[in-house]
């Protein structure tokens, strides 16, 4: 099982990786858990326990499931790389899919800017609340919010 992401994920800017992983992770949820996920990646970055920058923490295996094909359903995971094709290709998206890629350009140039705020008031850990409680959930920790069907979590040793 390779755990080096596939070269047409890992050929992205760092911020369209980053665009991408948000893609992957939480398109169908509402802005604020877009928002939240955003800020646990870069909370992770700042935390330097996955590495010192975006790249590094996005390409951790196992952290962020969608980039991985065997951690991912085979759709999503085919979405993401077909996504990660038109951002290469610098194609212009249109409809829906073309107002959530824009909405999570947004959020990637407000965190990479430090113009949009923490909600997940410093969350490193977040999860789906319809799948599995991950192990880490009964370590010590606080959840600290949640927004659509993710929840945020901070001080996981």
């Amino acid at each position: 099982m390779p755990r080096t992401l596939d070269t047409r994920l890992s050929q992205l800017s760092d911020l369209n990786l980053f665009l991408i992983t948000l893609y992957g992770e939480c398109r169908g949820e509402p802005v604020e858990g877009q928002i939240g996920v955003a800020h646990v990646i870069q909370n992770r970055v700042q935390a330097e326990r996955w590495g010192t920058s975006l790249r590094d923490a996005l390409s951790q295996w196992a952290q962020f499931s969608a980039l991985w094909p065997t951690l991912s359903s085979g759709l999503n995971y085919q979405a993401l790389l077909d996504l990660a094709g038109t951002l290469h290709r610098g194609e212009t998206l249109l409809g829906r899919q073309g107002a959530l890629v824009r909405q999570l350009q947004w959020i990637v140039t407000g965190i990479h800017e430090g113009s949009v705020l923490d909600n997940t008031h410093g969350s490193t850990h977040y999860f789906a609340t319809y799948i599995k409680k991950p192990w880490w959930a009964d370590r010590p920790g606080a959840r600290m919010v949640t927004y659509g069907r993710h929840e945020f979590w901070a001080g996981i040793p």
